[in-house]
């Protein structure tokens, strides 16, 4: 008999769906970007960084200034250094050209934009994936120049697509850990439907391994 009164209310608890309500634990994060990262060569300190319009690989060109704010917005809360972010003609037309066809710009580039825009340093890349209907999917990679002597600081690899166990886990870290004093009420589940908040959470954290959270 008491062994029938601990299952009944088990099942009243299902049947009334009372389980849903009971939260999930929060994961542990899960790094999705592959990263590297180095001191500048000449020991130069990096107070100011310059990042240049992405190219698109997607055919989304129209997403591309979504995509801009967003990593730029995340980029200075989680970046030691003032963030510029450049209009397309910073570039000579040549440099252009090369910059669109193969994402790389000479030692000389650099000078110019150092001296141009007194930066340290320049960010550009290449938006390499997007979808904006689930499954979201979102893709970069960047490389971080000094200005200076021109070497390779930071660079990441990144693709985020919804579809992963290991995205869906890092976004409900994300989401737990993160957003937590938002005060937002939604569940984790949202950012992997709506394509602006699963853009800002891909954005924060590419922005966060600079500093390596």
């Amino acid at each position: 008999m008491r062994a029938w009164l601990l299952i009944i209310p088990c099942c009243l608890l299902q049947g009334c769906g009372l389980l849903d309500f009971i939260p999930e634990s929060t994961p542990s994060a899960v790094p999705i970007a592959k990263v590297y990262k180095a001191e500048p060569i000449d020991g130069h300190d990096i107070r100011r960084v310059a990042v240049l319009p992405f190219s698109d690989r997607t055919g989304s060109p129209e997403e591309a200034e979504r995509i801009m704010a967003a990593f730029t917005s995340a980029l200075r809360e989680a970046g030691d250094f003032d963030v510029v972010l450049l209009p397309r003609d910073a570039l000579e037309l040549r440099e252009e050209e090369a910059f669109a066809r193969d994402a790389t710009l000479n030692h000389e580039t650099l000078l110019a934009l150092h001296r141009r825009y007194n930066v340290d340093a320049v960010i550009f890349g290449t938006i390499t994936h997007f979808r904006s209907y689930s499954p979201l999917l979102f893709g970069v990679k960047l490389a971080m120049f000094s200005a200076g002597a021109g070497d390779v600081i930071w660079e990441v690899d990144a693709l985020f697509d919804a579809r992963k166990e290991d995205v869906v886990r890092d976004v409900h870290n994300y989401h737990d850990k993160v957003l937590a004093d938002s005060g937002s009420l939604e569940d984790y589940r949202i950012i992997l439907m709506s394509p602006s908040q699963f853009m800002e959470y891909a954005c924060a954290r590419i922005a966060e391994t600079w500093r390596g959270d």
